[in-house]
């Protein structure tokens, strides 16, 4: 939901410049911007989902780990648990 809402936010701005009436140098400056802005932002995602996956190959094949991921599954599913 933040996703769609930074981009959202992103493209109100420009339409905002234009119902304006802004300057093209207006314009251009807030599309520097929002790129900047937009680049800093997928590199964050990027790193993000780099330690996500790299904390999960640290604890991936884990007996103690699987044996929850089981339980929880099994929980879910309504099965009986032994």
């Amino acid at each position: 939901m933040g996703r769609v809402m930074l981009i959202l936010g992103a493209i109100n701005g420009g339409l905002g410049l234009q119902l304006s009436a802004d300057t093209v140098k207006g314009e251009i400056a807030y599309g520097v911007l929002a790129g900047i802005f937009f680049a800093l932002w997928a590199v964050s995602l990027v790193l993000d989902k780099r330690q996500k996956v790299k904390s999960m190959k640290s604890v991936e094949g884990s007996p103690a780990r699987e044996e929850r991921s089981y339980k929880s599954i099994n929980r879910l599913m309504g099965a009986p648990m032994a």
